[in-house]
């Protein structure tokens, strides 16, 4: 039995007893992952693909050339399917529509005046038969993920449960995407049935950009495991694209179900599954501590990386006071001036009239100010060796400051 039903085991449901069905052999096959009511001329990007859509035909019940403007759209959107009710608002469904969909192996499923439906109890009903379907498959898959993500399973028979769950599967590059959940919904009536609308969300918006999706919950965490399908060199754009896609989607369904998402390195052994999975932890710890990043993924964590590592052990706080320890010892004015004057001259590369520039000041202010810093400082803070431990320090100052941290005050 598949994940999902299909348009064919969809119309043997109660209600949709005595609807008419313009559907070729191929039409019945399509899958419904999802139903949505939809009344709109402009479908945007509402939909996810392969949903079963339900419509009164509200939306263009003043002319024909709206009605197949709104069939194009969704069929654009790659929908499952139209339902429409005759009888209320439109009192036949265009013959230019039922044609288009006809050449396009697109079902129209029309509900007729003498049998009254209700569309949300078509929704409640297969919503509830899908979420059951996938309840079994979900919690099938946490059973081994879970030894896969603890380094517990060999590589060979991770790769014959892949093959068995996915024929025919070719390998590349794959990573572990982890989203940190609100820990009060863990334990909500419907976290069980979100978490499952979520990953359908996901399945879709992640296998459009050629990854096999396994999703699995790990504490608080929510992890999806990445499967290339396309066997790409490089697969952190495709990933960046659809991890955007599906927090956006999160976003216009509120209540927010993600806190925090964090992308893991990249691996080729199946068995480096674990090193991706702490990575993604790793990006999410930084967020916790400095809020979010515009890219939350672990090759683009740089300096952020080390003043984390630094931070865990409890090393960061004294990197800072003993380099900077003069410097924090001034008022708040002069020790943020200081701090944000050195800031950009690293960031300059120790180009003085660019730094200068910079700050919107003069170049013998600037001067006036490095002197005191190098004074301060009590030595040449230009050697390598260094520039390297003052400029680490300085960031880190800003790490532990955006952190909330009253370590180094």
């Amino acid at each position: 039995m598949s994940e999902f039903p299909t348009i064919r085991e969809i119309l043997k449901r109660p209600y949709f007893q005595g609807a008419t069905v313009h559907a070729s052999e191929k039409a019945l096959d399509r899958e419904v992952e999802w139903v949505h009511i939809l009344e709109v001329t402009d479908v945007g990007e509402l939909l996810n693909g392969n949903e079963l859509i339900l419509s009164t035909g509200l939306s263009w019940k003043d002319g024909d050339e709206a009605g197949v403007s709104f069939l194009r759209q969704i069929m654009a959107s790659r929908a499952s399917g139209l339902c429409l009710e005759t009888g209320r608002v439109i009192d036949r469904i265009p013959e230019q529509m039922l044609q288009l969909a006809k050449r396009n192996d697109f079902p129209i499923i029309i509900f007729h005046p003498d049998r009254h439906v209700r569309y949300i109890e078509i929704t409640r009903d297969i919503h509830t038969w899908i979420i059951n379907r996938q309840r079994g498959s979900f919690f099938q898959e946490n059973r081994w993920t879970h030894k896969w993500l603890n380094g517990e399973i060999e590589e060979a028979e991770i790769r014959r449960r892949l093959l068995t769950a996915k024929p025919g599967l070719k390998l590349g590059l794959n990573m572990a995407v982890v989203f940190e959940l609100e820990a009060a919904k863990l334990h909500t009536p419907d976290f069980e049935t979100r978490c499952i609308q979520k990953n359908m969300t996901a399945r879709h918006v992640f296998e459009s950009e050629g990854f096999y999706l396994i999703p699995t919950i790990a504490d608080t965490h929510l992890v999806y495991i990445l499967l290339d399908l396309e066997t790409r060199p490089d697969i952190d754009a495709a990933a960046a694209r659809a991890l955007s896609r599906f927090l956006q989607a999160d976003k216009r369904q509120p209540p927010e179900f993600v806190k925090f998402a964090g992308a893991g390195r990249s691996f080729r052994a199946l068995t480096d599954l674990q090193d991706s999975y702490r990575t993604a932890l790793d990006v999410i710890g930084i967020q916790k501590d400095i809020g979010p990043l515009p890219n939350p993924f672990d090759r683009d964590l740089h300096l952020y990386r080390i003043l984390y590592k630094l931070r865990e052990s409890g090393e960061l706080p004294k990197l800072v006071r003993d380099r900077l320890g003069p410097l924090l010892q001034a008022d708040n004015e002069r020790r943020d001036l200081w701090i944000k004057t050195l800031k950009t001259y690293f960031e300059q590369n120790l180009a003085k009239r660019e730094t200068a520039e910079a700050l919107f000041i003069s170049r013998q202010t600037l001067y006036a100010r490095l002197e005191k810093i190098a004074e301060l400082l009590g030595g040449d803070f230009h050697a390598p060796g260094q520039r390297l431990a003052l400029e680490l320090a300085v960031c880190g100052y800003e790490y532990l400051r955006r952190s909330g941290s009253s370590e180094i005050m």
